[in-house]
Parts: C-alpha cells; structure tokens; sequence
C-alpha cells in the first residue's frame, strides 16, 4: 500500500514548478514529459519508496521499469537510449533489493507489482487524463488488471469486478487551477501558476454491472 501510495512522489517538484508543452500550449502532462524527465521523476520515486522499505522499492522499480519498456517501442534512437539506460539501471537496482526482501513477501510480488498497476491507471482514468480516457458510456477492458472500466460526465468511474464492500467509493484530489485555457509561451505559464486556485477535484468509484460487456456497450 505504500509503494501504491507513494510511488509518483517524484512528481512533487515538477508539479510545483510545471513547464510548458508548446504542442499543448499546457503545462506537460504526465505523458507528454520528455524521457529524461520522466527517468528524473521515476527515479526519485523508487529512491523514495525504498528507502522506507525493500520491498517497496522493488515494486516501485518493476512498475517504471515497464512503464518505460512500453515508452521505448517505436520511440526515436535518443529516447530508446535513455529508456534503455534507465531499465538496466534498475535491474542492478532490483538485484541489490531482491537480496533484501523477506522470504514472505517473495511469493506476493507478482500481484503486488500488478496491484500497483491496475490502482495507477484507476488514478489516471479517475483524473480524466485524455490520452487514456474511454468515452462515455463506453467500456475499457484493463486487460491486465482483470477489470472492465466505464466513464461517464457526472466523473463518475465505473469498475467490474467490484472489490469494495461498500455501494460507492468517493475520491479526492487535491489540486490547482490555473487562471487561463491556454499559455502563450512558458514566461506566461510562470506568471500563472502563482496566481493558481486550490481545487479539491472529486471522481466516484462505483459498481458497474457485471452483465456489460465492451463488445456489447461499444457496439
């Protein structure tokens, strides 16, 4: 739960100073950072998760290492070279923390690090983050969590199986809005982000009917 909890801490400091995507004209989103930032960003992460426990760290360090196993498919030689350099960085990294994790938690990994996985796509879809957002009404099969996603523009968040005893689970995130739609260059985006407005953003998990299946709803 910690390394769930905590593993994108290394965003701490990049979102407190965002930079500006001239493609956008937004600050960069998580997708859109450039491989050596995001390697920064990973890395601080599983330092951080680490150092409160091995076990921690090394799930932390399987989950970005995959992440940028997937980023460097297709991607320009420079990116590849940096992904690559990353992933054989944390394989040494993994070796050292294997050494240290108890024998009882060897045998729980494998769910452990798919846990993690499955809970940051949740975050990312309860978020609406574009890139990955199904349209509404539809659903998204999350082929290796197991779970079928639906979306829909009350922010709700729809998941099947149902692993909650409870009817609906309410989440919130704590965030900024910045004053503006769109930044001319990356001297207006510095200019506005002291003027941001503290917003808790809310998204409501609940059960999706077992029935629903994507073929059926998207077609």
């Amino acid at each position: 739960m910690f390394a769930i909890d905590n593993h994108d801490v290394g965003w701490c400091r990049s979102d407190a100073t965002p930079r500006w995507d001239a493609l956008t004209k937004l600050p960069y989103s998580f997708f859109g950072i450039t491989a050596d930032k995001a390697v920064e960003i990973w890395s601080e992460g599983i330092d951080s998760c680490a150092s409160f426990h091995p076990f921690s760290g090394y799930l932390v360090s399987l989950h970005f290492s995959s992440l940028a196993a997937g980023g460097r498919r297709g991607a320009p030689l420079e990116v590849s070279k940096v992904l690559n350099g990353f992933i054989h960085a944390e394989s040494k990294r993994q070796k050292e923390l294997d050494a240290l994790i108890e024998p009882k938690h060897v045998d729980a990994i494998e769910n452990s690090v798919s846990l993690l996985g499955v809970c940051d796509t949740l975050s990312l879809l309860a978020c609406r983050a574009p890139e990955i957002t199904p349209p509404d009404a539809a659903v998204h099969p999350l082929i290796q969590g197991g779970l079928n996603v639906k979306t829909a523009n009350t922010d709700d968040l729809e998941i099947s199986p149902w692993p909650f005893s409870k009817d609906s689970v309410e989440l919130r995130m704590p965030g900024l809005v910045l004053p503006g739609e769109y930044f001319a260059d990356e001297k207006e985006l510095s200019e506005a982000v002291p003027m941001a407005e503290p917003i808790v953003f809310s998204s409501v998990l609940r059960r999706l009917p077992d029935d629903m299946e994507p073929e059926a709803a998207q077609g």
